[in-house]
């Protein structure tokens, strides 16, 4: 029997691939829209002068132009974004569809170090980019830009906090256990959400969790799941995420 894949993100994508597997859909976050009134202040000031716009997610693409539209500020056409995944592509031109937003050459790795490489011919000394993410985040991309000479300011503008789930949630959870899962993670937030969703399971419970396959997109992400204890850790690109995800859950 194939195992049950587990979504973890708030709002995942379900490729067509996917159709003859069970799935359930367990957020482990959910992800609200941060003011911050101060940086806004900073923002309106600074708006027209930046070079670029760095998407770290959908979510900083939804609620960046959400909060762009409130705040009356208008994308210059000259003004490029980036963004990493095919999903923040979208989102990009969904609300933007007449700017130039950019990503990883197809060829290349589809993450932060891949979209450096597209971006960092355009970087200079007089370059000014701003980085959209949540509160919490990795400054990987930041620095890159740092190096280069770029002055970078960062806009927090959502929130990640726990999900907690339902008892018919963690109910879901337990039955899908004792036939095998495969746990999709996103982030390392997500991670510790999981697990503290997860503090009333009996030690065998626990440790058979512990057993289950994970897969996720990026190598920090299955460090600190191993540091957690989890035994098997996949790291696929997010082109290669729907292909991994069915081998995996074809497994024993």
């Amino acid at each position: 029997m194939a195992r049950t894949i587990v979504l973890t993100r708030p709002a995942p994508h379900i490729g067509e691939g996917l159709s003859g597997f069970s799935v359930l859909h367990l957020p482990t976050l959910q992800v609200t829209a941060h003011i911050d009134s101060i940086f806004e202040a900073h923002l309106r000031a600074q708006w027209p002068r930046y070079d670029g716009v760095m998407l770290v997610s959908q979510y900083a693409a939804h609620f960046a132009c959400e909060r762009l539209h409130d705040l009356n500020l208008s994308w210059p056409t000259t003004m490029w974004a980036a963004v990493v995944g095919q999903g923040s592509f979208d989102a990009v031109h969904q609300y933007l569809p007449h700017i130039e937003c950019l990503k990883p050459m197809a060829n290349d790795t589809q993450d932060s170090e891949g979209l450096w490489r597209t971006l960092q011919p355009r970087i200079n000394a007089s370059s000014r980019v701003l980085i959209v993410r949540a509160q919490t985040g990795r400054d990987v991309f930041a620095q890159h830009l740092i190096d280069q000479g770029a002055s970078v300011d960062v806009w927090p503008c959502y929130q990640r906090s726990v999900q907690v789930w339902t008892a018919g949630q963690k109910t879901s959870f337990r039955v899908a256990l004792t036939q095998g899962l495969v746990i999709v993670m996103a982030s390392t937030e997500g991670l510790h959400a999981l697990l503290a969703n997860l503090s009333e399971l009996t030690e065998a419970e626990r440790s058979l969790t512990l057993q289950q396959p994970v897969l996720t997109h990026h190598d920090s992400i299955a460090q600190k799941a191993h540091a957690l204890g989890f035994s098997r850790v996949r790291v696929a690109a997010m082109a290669h995420n729907e292909q991994a995800l069915i081998e995996l859950a074809s497994s024993d």
